[in-house]
């Protein structure tokens, strides 16, 4: 569902999205309802993704599952009617194809941001690209971002070899949040894949038509970006020294990049498992925390000194 907290008491306005859980008992993973957005109108816009969410053909294979690798809104009378099929288009287009270790197609829309002219803006982190819908639900991609090579983590049962170079592996950069920022430009922010190292996660700026370029480094595993009212970025990492150095339950971080780029600050590091952020007309960022966590869930406020 989606909910709307009002002086600190959340209430669902939206009930019955689909959801589910793949994988193992141990390693469960979780997907439905993945971004929301509201437009100036009041209209509730969202992505339905997840790991399993893949390409047109994994959907069709999933029970109650025809919603995965979609963006919606809700009609006049709240029913959801989808805007845009995202999984199709990665089936049909795969823009990333050329990278290394992406010949097949997979979607998994999550981040979500509106556009003045009707559109909206779509991270894809299983595409590695930035997909652009029109106000007709056309979709287009804006930018795809680049596989980069890192070392393999360290196995602590194999023999060393000082002569040997490391082995690489292919480190997707698993786009998972958009914000527009005050210039019109596009900033994204990547969790990054496996080997999830600590400090190579960027936030890029998307002009259209040309590449993309880093805007903002030195993070970890980034789940949600948004521009404060005097034009500073807040950056939320779900795992701030890494996925894989998390023992239990992630702890993140959340960062502040002063207005118009520069070096980040970091606010706290102690937020557990956050998954978004959002920044209020007052200037108070709120970061949603216990993403990961059944029934756990909370959002946490934070007011930067004027």
């Amino acid at each position: 569902g989606i909910s709307k907290i009002v002086d600190g008491s959340a209430s669902r306005i939206v009930d019955g999205l689909m959801s589910g859980v793949s994988g193992t008992p141990e390693a469960p993973e979780a997907y439905g309802a993945s971004g929301v957005a509201v437009a100036s109108d009041g209209t509730i816009w969202y992505t339905v993704g997840g790991p399993t969410a893949g390409a047109a053909e994994t959907r069709d294979k999933i029970k109650d599952g025809a919603d995965l690798g979609q963006l919606f809104k809700l009609g006049p009378d709240g029913t959801p009617v989808s805007v845009a099929d995202l999984a199709a288009f990665e089936s049909a287009s795969n823009p990333d194809a050329q990278q290394p270790g992406n010949a097949e197609p997979d979607s998994n829309p999550n981040g979500l941001a509106l556009t003045a002219d009707g559109g909206a803006l779509v991270a894809d982190a299983g595409g590695n690209d930035l997909l652009v819908v029109d106000s007709s639900g056309n979709i287009s991609a804006a930018a795809v971002f680049p596989v980069r090579f890192q070392p393999v983590p360290p196995d602590p049962t194999a023999s060393a070899d000082p002569n040997a170079s490391p082995a690489m592996v292919p480190m997707d950069p698993v786009p998972t949040s958009v914000a527009i920022g005050p210039d019109g430009a596009y900033y994204v922010g990547e969790l990054t894949g496996f080997p999830f190292p600590k400090g190579d996660a960027n936030v890029w700026k998307v002009v259209p038509g040309q590449d993309p370029v880093s805007y903002a480094t030195g993070f970890t595993n980034i789940m949600g970006v948004a521009f404060g009212t005097d034009g500073s970025l807040y950056v939320v990492e779900l795992a701030h020294d890494g996925l894989l150095a998390a023992q239990g339950l992630p702890m993140g971080g959340l960062w502040k990049v002063p207005a118009g780029g520069g070096t980040p600050e970091l606010i706290t590091d102690a937020l557990p498992a956050p998954g978004g952020v959002a920044v209020a007309a007052d200037g108070t960022v709120y970061v949603t925390t216990c993403a990961v966590c059944g029934g756990g869930g909370g959002v946490a406020s934070y007011k930067p000194a004027s």
